[in-house]
């Protein structure tokens, strides 16, 4: 199913199954085209407090995301997808599940988001929003108030000491 923003910004709308032919080049992506964002792994070493993964994306997806860079087991039996809640990024929802799962209230959590949508779902459910740079989303459409924006994964403990001004 096409989200309705999409139709909208073609201005018509799409077909049932539209995206089956596209799915064999989407695959072939995730396949090939993946690798860990360089630091991530040694800013979640650093971690001492408990983390997870939520992402629009289905629990098939996140998944096959994360076996070829090799951070399956890093997040095993902590990752949230929307197909979990009723509404997705950029409601709030998802981030809301996900912190009641692991025990924490929303304002003692920190997101590292690389989405516009994402920044915007942090910032409803009362959470720190980090916005990473160093995806194709521009730096610009992750700013806001209260959330530094960073483009190199080794800044993230630091950054998530600094208390926000």
């Amino acid at each position: 199913m096409c989200p309705p923003r999409t139709e909208e910004r073609l201005g018509r709308p799409l077909e049932p199954g539209w995206h089956k032919e596209y799915q064999p080049l989407y695959d072939r992506a995730l396949d090939v085209g993946l690798a860990v964002v360089q630091g991530l792994t040694d800013a979640l070493d650093t971690l001492d407090v408990p983390f997870c993964l939520a992402s629009n994306g289905s629990h098939a997806t996140i998944r096959r995301s994360l076996m070829p860079v090799g951070l399956v087991e890093r997040f095993e039996g902590r990752v949230f997808s929307a197909r979990d809640v009723a509404r997705g990024k950029p409601a709030p929802d998802l981030f809301l599940h996900a912190a009641a799962t692991m025990g924490v209230a929303p304002e003692r959590c920190a997101v590292v988001e690389v989405s516009p949508y994402g920044v915007a779902a942090t910032r409803a459910a009362g959470m720190r929003a980090f916005g990473y740079c160093g995806s194709p989303t521009r730096e610009d459409q992750l700013m806001g108030p209260r959330t530094p924006v960073f483009g190199d994964m080794s800044q993230l403990p630091r950054l998530l000491g600094e208390p926000l001004t």
